[in-house]
């Protein structure tokens, strides 16, 4: 816990108050022993689903000590990383009873949760590379028959890099295959295992690939991240596997598909009134215009 200033009696009737050190969060440690984790992992557990306690958790871990050393640091991550970390100090705060001198930190060092900005995309747009693919090809000269097969999956399931490699994995297993693909809708239906692919704001629910190449894959070695890294980094290429997930977003949109329907193959459902409520695609349908298009993103 905190350490806090002795109790002083307030002047009049009433109890006693306790108040935070006013070195709260100004670079000096006021931890007086560490924070059970074991304990807060079961607290969070309780408050958050399932798919998102283990984040909040992670997060907060990592990155508890900056409840004594200071925000600043924030800036320094990325949007997507800094509101992870925020909310995992806020619920860490809230677990130790110093949520609202928390809150008032963060007015006061003007740390606010980063929002979508349009001017950062419309730059991003405008300096994006378009030449994912020639990196691919001469990515996978440089790789071994296992990891040029995972790059194609990565690009033709147009999911994270994690999810990938996950994804990947699952169908290595023997046995996997028949409980992970569905024949019929050709869908590797990512829901059936949602402690590895539903995790709060970051899902994935389904992946359409023809028969063949997953059958390909369930026949393969498993992968890692580290090895396929290592290996470009060795041969002097730049890791640009991310990017691919957009490529495949740009292209899909570009060859048949509408981008609520993009927005679901890779795992994002909004909150607009029309996703939460209206759009029901035709999923038969869907998988055909998907493989169609998939086909030709290669070509």
């Amino acid at each position: 816990m905190f350490l806090l200033r002795k109790l002083e009696p307030r002047a009049g009737f009433g109890p006693a108050t306790a108040a935070l050190p006013r070195n709260f969060l100004s670079g000096e440690r006021t931890f007086t022993k560490k924070v059970d984790w074991n304990e807060f992992k079961e607290w969070t557990n309780q408050r958050y689903r399932s798919t998102y306690a283990p984040t909040v958790y992670s997060y907060a871990k990592k990155y508890h000590h900056m409840l004594y050393s200071g925000l600043s640091k924030l800036e320094t991550f990325s949007s997507d990383k800094k509101n992870g970390i925020l909310k995992g100090l806020i619920a860490l705060s809230k677990y130790l009873g110093v949520y609202r001198q928390f809150k008032a930190c963060m007015v006061d060092h003007d740390i606010k949760f980063t929002q979508p900005n349009n001017v950062d995309a419309f730059l991003r747009m405008r300096t994006a590379k378009h030449d994912v693919l020639k990196w691919m090809a001469h990515a996978q000269e440089c790789l071994g028959e296992n990891q040029r097969l995972f790059i194609k999956f990565k690009l033709l399931s147009g999911i994270r890099t994690g999810e990938a490699v996950n994804a990947w994995n699952i169908l290595s297993r023997k046995g996997e295959l028949n409980n992970y693909y569905n024949v019929e809708l050709k869908s590797l239906e990512h829901f059936k295992y949602p402690n590895v692919f539903l995790r709060g704001t970051k899902n994935v629910f389904f992946s359409f690939l023809t028969e063949d190449f997953v059958e390909e894959i369930a026949e393969a070695e498993p992968v890692s991240y580290e090895s396929i890294r290592k290996r470009l980094e060795r041969k002097g290429l730049n890791i640009r596997l991310k990017e691919l997930r957009s490529y495949y977003a740009t292209f899909m949109v570009g060859h048949g598909l509408i981008r609520e329907e993009v927005d679901l193959l890779q795992g994002r459902v909004g909150k607009s009134m029309f996703m939460q409520h209206y759009f029901s695609p035709n999923i038969s349908e869907l998988r055909d215009r998907t493989l169609q298009a998939e086909s030709r993103i290669l070509s």
